[in-house]
């Protein structure tokens, strides 16, 4: 009896157990050879190539392609050379650019590398005329700039959004046959998810009920960032970023301290400069009182409470504004702090501007006025890389 209850479990135990489907064989080509990817996430933190520093390889051209062989075959190169026409058709056909470096660098002269290091220390020069043959080994050191350090020795690169693939060609095959092969089993890169871009000024629910405003750059600040990016991808894609990249990395690895954030001075005519960087922030007289505002109060200020701050955005108005009309000042003020009003959102989001139009984000999120949705709002940038001028009165009513 109870060996028949027993049977009777395990045959219920079976029939009820969950069986995982077979996963699908895949194709010869992936599993004869080594096909090996890094995340972004493991990548060094000191290098400016990690995905998220740096010249970072643009949403667009997240399908680049690139062939490297450290063995250094000429075979391989003249093949590449002789047939770049057809391949970049067959690449382009699946959504992939193929990417070709130059032997010489060019073009190198229109990218706002300030952008990028603002810090006044740095002086970067033309980057045009540096040959592949100042590398001793070209294809060895764009691997392990990209991050690479496996036993892959010749192979193709693919970017995608969270890192990248190293794929081997074998050395038993053709080059010819490796490429055929490489491609044909390729996904398409339209079926590929990609991330739905940021949104940079838009009404969004919150909570499901009251509708904030999201705070960034404004359209102005959206297209002179664009121009820069669109420098860097016209030169990440003609392959001379490159030639050029390995070499800055050098230079900004020698330094001590090379991410640096400067101090904030404050003139006796209320401009706004940042010292370490050479640079001065624009803005008009009330999005700069409300600004000032923020780096007085040392702590975070809830939007819907700035009306207990109108007398002190008042004053600092006043001081600074060239407006002779007093009526027209406190009408100003009084609109920005009325609860509900969402002109405060307008100047933040100007601010924002003003320092995203200078320098990319790991810089300028120091100075901006930020928090999370439906929280209190601050400057992250500690006060004490704040100078005021000694004759500016506003600036001791600080918290």
């Amino acid at each position: 009896m109870i060996k028949i209850i027993t049977n009777w479990f395990n045959f219920r135990k079976k029939k009820d157990s969950w069986i995982p489907p077979e996963r699908p064989e895949l194709p010869l080509f992936y599993t004869e050879r080594r096909i090996e990817r890094i995340y972004a996430r493991d990548y060094p933190a000191k290098r400016f190539s990690k995905f998220a520093n740096f010249f970072i390889l643009h949403k667009e051209i997240y399908n680049a392609v690139i062939f490297f062989d450290t063995t250094q075959n000429q075979e391989y190169s003249e093949y590449l050379i002789n047939n770049k026409e057809y391949i970049s058709e067959k690449l382009a056909a699946k959504g992939r650019n193929l990417i070709v470096i130059p032997d010489i660098s060019s073009s190198t002269a229109n990218i706002n590398y300030k952008y990028f290091f603002p810090e006044k220390h740095w002086t970067f020069k033309n980057f045009d005329g540096i040959p592949k043959a100042e590398y001793s080994n070209f294809d060895q050191s764009l691997i392990e700039f990209l991050g690479y350090s496996g036993q892959i020795k010749t192979g193709v690169f693919s970017a995608f959004l969270t890192g990248s693939v190293f794929v081997e060609k074998l050395e038993s095959e053709s080059i010819d046959a490796f490429w055929n092969k490489y491609i044909d089993n390729m996904l398409d890169y339209s079926d590929i998810i990609i991330r739905k871009p940021k949104v940079f000024y838009s009404l969004e629910d919150f909570d499901g009920s009251e509708k904030l405003p999201l705070i960034n750059v404004d359209d102005e600040t959206i297209k002179e960032v664009d121009i820069i990016w669109e420098s860097m991808k016209r030169l990440v894609e003609s392959g001379n970023f490159f030639l050029v990249a390995p070499i800055i990395e050098q230079m900004i690895e020698s330094t001590l301290n090379p991410f640096k954030i400067s101090p904030i001075k404050i003139s006796s005519d209320f401009r706004i400069f940042l010292p370490e960087y050479d640079l001065e922030i624009v803005m008009g007289h009330l999005t700069k009182a409300i600004y000032f505002l923020f780096l007085i109060v040392n702590e975070p200020i809830d939007i819907k409470d700035m009306s207990k701050f109108e007398d002190h955005l008042l004053n600092i108005y006043l001081e600074i504004s060239n407006r002779n009309s007093y009526e027209n000042l406190t009408d100003s003020v009084k609109a920005v702090v009325e609860p509900g009003n969402e002109l405060i959102y307008m100047h933040i989001s100007r601010i924002r501007s003003a320092f995203a139009k200078k320098f990319r984000y790991s810089y300028y999120s120091q100075y901006e006025i930020s928090g999370d949705r439906g929280k209190p709002k601050s400057i992250r940038l500690d006060r004490k890389l704040v100078e005021w001028d000694s004759e500016i009165e506003f600036a001791r009513l600080q918290k």
